[in-house]
Parts: C-alpha cells; structure tokens; sequence
C-alpha cells in the first residue's frame, strides 16, 4: 500500500492538472488535433479549415493564478453571434460548476487518505511533506 506522502503527491498531480479550465465552442466545419505536451498532458486543439469556414471562442481559466484569457473569432463577436456567445458562457458556468465538485471530492479524499494512514499508524498524526499541500478556502 503506497504511504500517505505518496498519496498526497498524486493528489497534487491531479491538482497541478486542474490548474487550466479550458472550454472551446467551435462553429462550422472542423477537426480537432490532438496534442500531448511533454509531461503526458494531453488536450485538444481546433484546428481552421482551408477556407476559413469555421470560427471558435476559447476560453482559458487559470484556477491557480485567477487569470481568464479568452479568444473570440471576429465572426463571432458580431451581433448576429450572440447566441453562440451566450451558448458558450452558460458552458463556461457549466465547466466552473463541474471543477468546484471535483475540487470538493479531492479534499475529501485527501482527508479519508489522512485519517486511513493515521489509523494505520496507531492515532499518531501523518508526517506531510514541506509545503502540506493542503489547500485553503
């Protein structure tokens, strides 16, 4: 059974992997290409056809720093595109709603890890590593 530092550090992996909340309503024609970076992530990107027939927005969130970066295709920042861009903000307080939930279950988790190692243990407190990693409200 792996140790509770162990565990805690795969629990920081799968934060450092919330780290970017990224939502794209692409429109028209398109494929998706996807891209692995070099430490295994792997996301998606939209990739513009020849002629330019489709548009997307994008929106980044970074969950760490609170930085919101968006891209908006001029064709859809027209008036006509409204819809769209309504479509994609009700997805964005979708995503938000969705990583509040995941954020709540790794804590939990993290703390049945604690209390399991500590049982384990026979009640004495867990050694956590530098910088506990514990996150705050």
């Amino acid at each position: 059974m792996p140790n509770l530092n162990e565990l805690l550090g795969k629990a920081e992996q799968i934060a450092n992997d919330f780290a970017h909340l990224k939502i794209i309503t692409a429109v028209g024609d398109f494929s998706l290409q996807k891209v692995t970076a070099p430490d295994g992530n792997v996301s998606w990107q939209v990739l513009p056809t020849p002629d330019g027939s489709n548009s997307a927005i994008e929106t980044d969130i970074n969950l760490v720093q609170g930085d919101i970066t968006n891209r908006i295709d001029r064709r859809l920042a027209a008036e006509d595109s409204e819809a769209i861009r309504e479509f994609h903000n009700s997805q964005i307080e979708k995503a938000e709603d969705i990583v509040k939930g995941n954020i709540e279950a790794l804590k939990s988790l993290i703390g049945l890890i604690v209390d399991v190692e500590s049982k384990n243990s026979g009640g004495a407190p867990p050694v956590l590593p530098a910088g506990d990693g514990t996150a705050t409200d």
